[in-house]
């Protein structure tokens, strides 16, 4: 009777810890927790309270931007499910379906993981709906955005249409989701008042959810702009960088606001928005495809930058409060890993789509000589003036934790910013 009562005490200890942590913001600290929990929650013995913090991790790496982390935990659901099911209440069995449309994503997301093992996944993951009762909806959605990731656009376009007609279900991403992803299919063709009119419904707030329009409002600015709805454009930006800014999981979205100000004139807001989210030049590991993104933006400021003649241009990195590096070099190590990421992905998916998208982004030309955004921001300097993104260290210290050195070499963003 004394083990019981202490067996459920734990139990009652654990169970209110991941409450706990549920209500906690998403961040390292929330990610160290939800660990902590996972290996707390299993040295209990006890499977469904495990499975719950199994459940928990995977959700804290999703909204935390490291979603390619989560296959360790969902193979770990997914053995407990063929094990005994019985272990998983309603939720439980909700959140395991759910979770095979994330591990698809963090899945392609890594060009560690052979394409053979993507496709062998997306059959596993139709028989596992079917078994259960489910449709298609969500299974030809992620067919879809594997074909659209490997740039076979034949295949990406029967899916989609399969997607599209497939009946919804509780599988289904939201409403205000899937516009996102149509939108995004029809940008990818080329073809913006398709992904316009796919997009309005977000836009006008009829539909919404935790992670919209966020995004749309990020993915809307160019094509809004080059049909000459610059007021619009405009107010997408203001709006939606607010609503963005600081979110791990929203890398890539920081990417379109940065790419939105070089591209309309708004070098400094640029600039701004850079130093808001410096620390993410930093490698952690983060979800790939998400880091390829947010770069991408960044290189394509440093490059107008470099052709309005300011490669010269201080730049403090993230740990420092004097200049460590400048536009040019910074530039040069941004590239250098944009090539390198999308090399891996190229070599895994036996295409050239991820590099030739890279060159494609990176290659283009401003929209607009300027673009007013009624906000105030800080005038390009010279070189004397001061560094543009500050950070946080000693003065005088680089960002390597050293004096700065008169050139660095441009190997790649990590040899520019303090890992500390």
């Amino acid at each position: 009777r004394d083990i019981e009562r202490i067996v459920g005490t734990i139990f009652e200890e654990i169970t209110a810890a991941l409450d706990e942590n549920d209500e906690a913001p998403y961040g390292p600290a929330r990610v160290l927790r939800a660990e902590e929990l996972v290996e707390a929650a299993a040295a209990t013995g006890h499977r469904p309270v495990t499975v719950r913090a199994l459940q928990d991790l995977i959700g804290v790496y999703q909204y935390t931007g490291e979603s390619d982390r989560m296959l360790v935990p969902f193979a770990r659901v997914l053995r407990m499910w063929d094990a005994d099911p019985s272990d998983f209440d309603q939720y439980a069995n909700y959140r395991l379906h759910w979770h095979f449309k994330w591990v698809t994503s963090g899945m392609l997301s890594r060009p560690n993981v052979p394409l053979a093992t993507i496709r062998r996944w997306l059959v596993e993951m139709e028989t596992r709906y079917r078994q259960a009762g489910f449709t298609m909806y969500a299974v030809h959605d992620c067919q879809h955005s594997v074909a659209s990731h490997l740039g076979d656009l034949a295949a990406a376009g029967q899916a989609f249409d399969r997607w599209l007609a497939a009946e919804r279900d509780v599988m289904s991403d939201c409403h205000a989701c899937s516009r996102n992803q149509e939108g995004g299919w029809h940008l990818q063709l080329g073809d913006d008042p398709a992904a316009l009119a796919a997009w309005q419904p977000v836009l006008d707030g009829e539909l919404t959810c935790a992670e919209e329009p966020h995004r749309v409002l990020g993915r809307v600015l160019l094509p809004l702009v080059r049909l000459g709805r610059t007021a619009e454009a405009r107010a997408c930006h203001l709006r939606g960088y607010q609503m963005a800014r600081r979110k791990p999981s929203l890398r890539r979205t920081i990417g379109y606001h940065i790419e939105f100000a070089a591209l309309t004139g708004n070098e400094p807001r640029g600039l701004e928005i850079l130093a808001e989210h410096a620390a993410w030049l930093v490698d952690r590991g983060e979800n790939r495809s998400d880091r390829l993104d947010y770069l991408e933006g960044v290189a394509v400021l440093l490059r107008r930058l470099g052709a309005l003649g300011r490669d010269d241009l201080p730049i403090a990195t993230p740990q420092a409060t004097g200049p460590t590096t400048t536009v040019g070099q910074l530039a040069a190590a941004v590239e250098q890993e944009i090539t390198d990421l999308g090399r891996q992905f190229d070599q895994r998916n036996a295409s050239t789509s991820v590099s030739d998208g890279s060159r494609h982004r990176l290659d283009r030309a401003p929209l607009l000589a300027s673009l007013p955004l009624g906000i105030r921001a800080r005038p390009l300097t010279g070189a004397g003036a001061g560094p543009i993104v500050g950070g946080g260290a000693r003065p005088g210290a680089s960002a390597l934790g050293a004096p700065a050195p008169d050139a660095l070499a441009p190997t790649d963003v990590a040899a520019l910013v303090d890992e500390a």
